[in-house]
């Protein structure tokens, strides 16, 4: 029978490096990405259902999209850690932008929006000659020219020449 050797100090290497395995607590699962969730509320604190929320990172220009539950709240996850811009859009509401929101690895930053309803986008051009008033007098007058009043009935009596003028009634 043939008997084999084993080195002591070798024998206590791997039981000192077994015990450290054992006895480690256990790691938690490293990430090295974040997140950055939310709500999207209106004037009245309701939560915006199907709220369109783009996030661009500001360096890479990553951009990720999501819509918002039926109870107005969004996450998004996996963004790499840096600066971000946020924007939530909805039809008949302002859409907002929160700039330069930082997200870090491992964390959820949150970020809430409050949208006001749109205001009218119409424009009315009006083009028109303004009427020329005198400011300095209280007087009313007209020019007529020659052509109306030979077109006048009854032409002969001053009467239908005055109710040419503005302000002026038949008694």
């Amino acid at each position: 029978m043939k008997r084999q050797c084993v080195n002591i100090p070798t024998l206590g290497l791997f039981g000192v490096l077994a015990a450290l395995l054992i006895l480690q607590p256990p790691v938690l699962a490293q990430t090295i990405y974040g997140s950055v969730a939310g709500s999207v509320r209106d004037s009245t604190n309701l939560g915006i259902p199907g709220a369109d929320v783009k996030v661009t990172n500001l360096a890479t220009g990553l951009i990720r999209e999501t819509i918002t539950n039926d109870a107005g709240f969004f996450r998004i996850t996996a963004l790499p850690g840096g600066e971000y811009s946020v924007a939530a859009a909805m039809a008949d509401f302002e859409t907002v932008t929160h700039e330069r929101i930082v997200v870090s690895v491992s964390v959820e930053t949150t970020v809430d929006f409050m949208l006001r309803p749109a205001g009218s986008m119409e424009t009315v051009e009006v083009s028109a000659e303004a009427v020329l008033m005198e400011t300095n007098r209280s007087q009313i007058s007209k020019t007529i020219d020659s052509k109306r009043i030979v077109e006048l009935p009854g032409r002969q009596a001053l009467n239908g020449l005055a109710l040419l003028q503005p302000g002026t009634a038949p008694n």
